[in-house]
C-alpha cells in the first residue's frame, strides 16, 4: 500500500496540500485587504486560522486514511494491476505530471494559463481529456468532497461554539445537495481544464493508453476507493477546522 501511495503520487500530493491551503488563504486575504474594506481577521487571527487549516488537513492524516481505505477496499489483484501500470514509463510520467501540478508554484501558473491552453487545444484532444476526467469521476467526486467538507466545518463550528446550532449544518447540507448536479457540472468543467494543463506533456497516444488503463475494472475500483478515502479525510479535517472556528467564535463572544 505504501508503494502505491508513492507511485500514484498521493504521498507527494498530500505533502503539498498544506502549502496549497496556505497559498489559497493568502490569496483570499490579499484580495480582502485590497478591497478597501476592514479585514475580517487580524493578522494574528489569520495566522492562527492558517495553522489550524494545516493541522486539520495534515499530510499524515490524508496518507493514513488513503492507506487504510486502499487496504480495506482494493483487492490484491486490483492493487497489483494498478501498480503494474504505475511502474511503466507512461505511468511514471503521468504520476510526475500529477505531482508537479500539486506544487503551489505550478498551481499558480495553472490558474493563470489553463484557460488559454484549453481554448487553443484541438477538439480531439479536448475530448480525450474530458473522457479522462469522466473516468476519474472528477466532477462528481469534487462536488461530494466540497459538500461533505462544508457540512463538516459547519457542524464542527456549531458543536464547539457555546451558542452553536447543529441545525445550521443540516440546512447547509440540504441547500448544497439541492445544487449537487450544478456543482458537479461546474467542477467537471473546471477540472477538465486542470486535466488538460496537468497532462499537457503527454502525447495523444499517451492519453489514449492512459484512458485505456483508467477504464479497466481495476483502475475504476482504485478510483472509487481513493475518492472515498479523500472524502473521509476532508470530512475529518473539516470537522476539526469547524471545531477550531467554533472555539474561536466563543472566545471572541466572551471577550466582547
Amino acid at each position: 500500500v505504501e508503494e502505491l501511495l508513492h507511485k500514484s503520487g498521493i504521498w507527494k500530493q498530500a505533502g503539498d496540500l498544506p502549502a496549497q491551503l496556505r497559498a489559497g488563504a493568502q490569496e483570499a486575504r490579499d484580495k480582502e485587504k485590497s478591497s478597501g474594506q476592514p479585514p475580517t481577521l487580524t493578522d494574528a487571527q489569520f495566522a492562527r486560522l492558517v495553522a489550524a487549516m494545516e493541522r486539520a488537513f495534515s499530510p499524515g492524516r490524508l496518507r493514513r486514511i488513503v492507506a487504510r481505505e486502499i487496504e480495506r477496499g482494493l483487492s490484491a489483484a486490483d492493487e497489483a494491476q494498478v501498480l503494474q501500470f504505475l511502474s511503466t514509463d507512461l505511468g511514471v510520467r503521468a504520476t510526475k505530471a500529477e505531482e508537479q501540478a500539486s506544487e503551489p508554484a505550478t498551481a499558480l501558473r495553472m490558474h493563470e494559463e489553463a484557460d488559454e491552453l484549453f481554448v487553443k487545444m484541438p477538439g480531439a484532444r479536448v475530448a480525450k481529456v474530458a473522457r479522462l476526467a469522466q473516468a476519474f469521476k472528477a466532477g462528481d467526486s469534487a462536488a461530494s468532497m466540497m459538500i461533505d467538507m462544508a457540512a463538516a466545518v459547519a457542524y464542527g463550528a456549531a458543536v464547539a461554539s457555546p451558542n452553536g446550532d447543529e441545525r445550521v449544518a443540516g440546512d447547509l447540507r440540504r441547500k448544497l445537495e439541492e445544487r449537487r448536479g450544478e456543482i458537479a457540472r461546474m467542477m467537471n468543467q473546471q477540472l477538465t481544464k486542470v486535466f488538460a494543463y496537468t497532462y499537457r506533456s503527454l502525447s495523444d497516444e499517451d492519453l489514449d493508453r492512459y484512458l485505456e488503463f483508467a477504464e479497466t475494472p481495476a483502475a475504476r475500483q482504485y478510483t472509487d476507493v481513493t475518492i472515498k478515502a479523500f472524502d473521509i479525510a476532508f470530512q475529518e479535517g473539516g470537522l476539526e477546522l469547524g471545531r477550531y472556528i467554533g472555539r474561536e467564535s466563543g472566545k471572541n463572544g466572551r471577550s466582547s
